[in-house]
Formats: structure tokens, C-alpha cells, sequence
């Protein structure tokens, strides 16, 4: 029983250090650009702590980051598309205006593909064994064939975002590592890319 306990709150404490350096490494990139070295460095944390590989988890982050800093336009869109999401809602909510009421519902669908297509980019270049350029051709084309996978991502976002009502705090340390620990078994992962 004493060996169950330490090891739960060792995991707890593993999971929320991944979660501090997701966040240090996402503004690390500058908040526009660290999103997909963020994710990535966290799939690979969260890999070795399930297969109980000692590390050093800034070793890890700052290893993905390194590896994955070029990919910056997938970090911009998830960005700039999320603040317009929440801009939009903010203001349909204040002013009723017809034409972002229709110009809100195509641009909240497209943030939320936006975000199954990073998922799936992350895993795939957490993934690869070397750099291949129609990667995101390929997670493109997983989202749409796995189309209940890709559902299921989606509602699992959508559930976990919903931390940032409960606590701040619990958001920013469990948010991260627990969306990879959820979407593990449920992004599928061609050959092509292994």
C-alpha cells in the first residue's frame, strides 16, 4: 500500500513538473511559435514517464524544442485563430450583430479542426524518425479518414479546457500533460511515419 501511494504521488509530481516546462518552453518560443516544440517535448516526457525511463525532463523539452523550432506556421494559426475565436464569442455576446453571428460559427468549426489537425501534427513529429516534409499532409488526411478518432480528440479538448473554470492553477499544470495522456491510445499513427 505505502509503495502505491509514493508511486501516485511521484507520478502526480512528474506530470506537473511536464506541465511547468510545456508552459516555460511555449513562452520560451514566444507564445506565437512554441506551441508545436512545447507539444512535442511534452509527448516525449510523457512517453518516458510512462515507460519509466529516468530523465531529465529539461533535457527532453529542450532537446524537442531544438528539433521542432521550424515549424512555426502551424504554431501561428492554432494561435491567431484561437484569439479570434474567443474575440468573436466575447463580442457576439455583447453586441448582436448579424454578420459575425454568421462569420462565428465557420470560424469556431475551423479553430476546432485547426486543433485535431496540431494534435495530430505533434504525435506525428514526436513520432518520426526523420524530418519528412508531407508530414502534414498526412495528419490532414488521419483527421478527416479517423474521423470518430478525430471526435473524440475534440471532445477530450473541449472537457479538459474546461479546467480553466475550476482552477487556474490545476489548468496550467495538469491541462497539458493530461490531454496527451488521454489522446495517446486515440491518435492512430500510420506506418509511413514510424
Amino acid at each position: 500500500m505505502n509503495n502505491k501511494i509514493i508511486l501516485l504521488v511521484n507520478r502526480v509530481a512528474q506530470y506537473t513538473t511536464a506541465g511547468f516546462y510545456f508552459w516555460m518552453y511555449l513562452f520560451r518560443g514566444g507564445l506565437l511559435y512554441g506551441l508545436v516544440p512545447a507539444g512535442v517535448g511534452l509527448i516525449c516526457s510523457i512517453d518516458d514517464i510512462h515507460n519509466d525511463v529516468e530523465h531529465n525532463m529539461k533535457y527532453a523539452f529542450e532537446e524537442a524544442y531544438q528539433k521542432n523550432k521550424n515549424h512555426k506556421l502551424l504554431s501561428f494559426i492554432i494561435f491567431f485563430l484561437t484569439g479570434l475565436s474567443i474575440v468573436s464569442t466575447y463580442f457576439s455576446l455583447v453586441t448582436e450583430s448579424p454578420v459575425l453571428g454568421f462569420l462565428q460559427f465557420p470560424l469556431i468549426i475551423f479553430t476546432f479542426f485547426a486543433w485535431i489537425f496540431y494534435v495530430y501534427c505533434i504525435y506525428f513529429l514526436a513520432n518520426s524518425t526523420k524530418e519528412k516534409k508531407w508530414l502534414y499532409a498526412v495528419a490532414f488526411d488521419t483527421c478527416i479518414r479517423k474521423f470518430i478518432n478525430s471526435l473524440i480528440i475534440l471532445i477530450t479538448l473541449i472537457a479538459i479546457s474546461f479546467f480553466i473554470q475550476i482552477n487556474l492553477l490545476v489548468f496550467i499544470f495538469f491541462a497539458p500533460p493530461l490531454t496527451i495522456f488521454l489522446t495517446k491510445y486515440i491518435v492512430y499513427i500510420p506506418d509511413s511515419i514510424k
